[in-house]
């Protein structure tokens, strides 16, 4: 189980509202790059890949994991050969119990279309890779690493949502590009310039990471930041929860392959369509004489569902 589907389960939102007092904004941040496209949820994506490729030119000594467009390769790589999966008219990888469900002539076709999105998803990601290697040598920011980052965020959807990614190479929308461009241009450097940690989508360590599948966006010294492409200045109770449940993994697990000498005390919320950091002080929010008990709590009932 993932600690989005986690949290949103309602014993778990009520311990959360109990064990955490959401603190409000008291300020108010104009929408400098409105949406222009229809596909909101993929420039999220993308740009979550764009904004840690600025944080890894920024800091050349960021440390970095695998992407999940290439754990989608890695499913697909798997799924090439399973004749038991197959696709639906959405595109949506299911199972069937046994083959006798389907003929030959079906199960040849979902295994070339299978094959098909995972040739262009190496493509994909080989494109990527080296678009990124010459933006973290020359610092410019080109159509070709914009267009690499819709590629990617299409190819998440597999990992995330179990969708079969594209069979050829994707024309990139030029709303999308400009919505982009847009929110690339507006990122203030100083903001992503770490003073001596920076970690590019952490990952937890192994005792969080076998209660809850889960990932950040990113770790600048000492605070764990979400990168959040919305229109509206605020912090949902969802949002605020789902920091909270990264910083209780982190707590529980350590991240992978950052030093334990350097401990989080901020997290915090960039909106990117606002150009703006919000951060909170983890002393302000964790009351430690509850919190080991929470996490504690936390990991036995993360068990239980995982069980379920």
């Amino acid at each position: 189980m993932s600690l989005s589907e986690f949290i949103k389960q309602p014993d778990v939102r009520a311990k959360f509202r109990q064990e955490f007092v959401k603190l409000r904004i008291n300020l108010d941040k104009p929408l400098i790059a409105p949406v222009i496209t229809s596909n909101p949820q993929k420039i999220g994506t993308a740009f979550d890949y764009l904004l840690r490729f600025f944080a890894n030119y920024l800091n050349p000594n960021a440390l970095s994991y695998q992407w999940v467009a290439e754990t989608s390769l890695e499913i697909l790589d798997k799924l090439k050969d399973d004749n038991t999966m197959i696709i639906d008219s959405k595109s949506k990888i299911g199972k069937v119990r046994t083959l006798d469900q389907l003929s030959a002539r079906y199960i040849e076709e979902f295994k070339e279309l299978k094959n098909k999105s995972y040739s262009e998803a190496k493509k994909t990601i080989k494109k990527a890779k080296k678009n990124l290697s010459a933006y973290l040598n020359s610092g410019k920011m080109n159509d070709s690493l914009i267009a690499s980052a819709l590629s990617l965020a299409k190819l998440d959807e597999l990992k995330r949502a179990g969708y079969l990614p594209p069979t050829e190479k994707p024309i990139p929308g030029k709303k999308d590009m400009e919505d982009l461009r847009k929110l690339f241009s507006i990122i203030n450097p100083k903001t992503f310039k770490a003073k001596h940690t920076c970690v590019l989508n952490p990952h937890f360590g192994p005792e969080a990471s076998q209660l809850l599948r889960a990932d950040g966006d990113l770790i600048l010294d000492d605070m764990l930041i979400e990168i959040k492409t919305v229109k509206n200045f605020k912090v949902d109770r969802s949002n605020f929860d789902q920091l909270l449940g990264y910083y209780t993994m982190y707590r529980i697990g350590g991240i992978w392959r950052m030093s334990p000498c350097n401990r989080i005390t901020k997290i915090g919320i960039y909106f990117s369509r606002h150009g703006y950091l919000h951060t909170y002080k983890i002393d302000e929010i964790v009351d430690e004489t509850t919190y080991l008990d929470f996490i504690e709590w936390f990991k036995k009932r993360a068990i239980e569902s995982a069980s379920k």
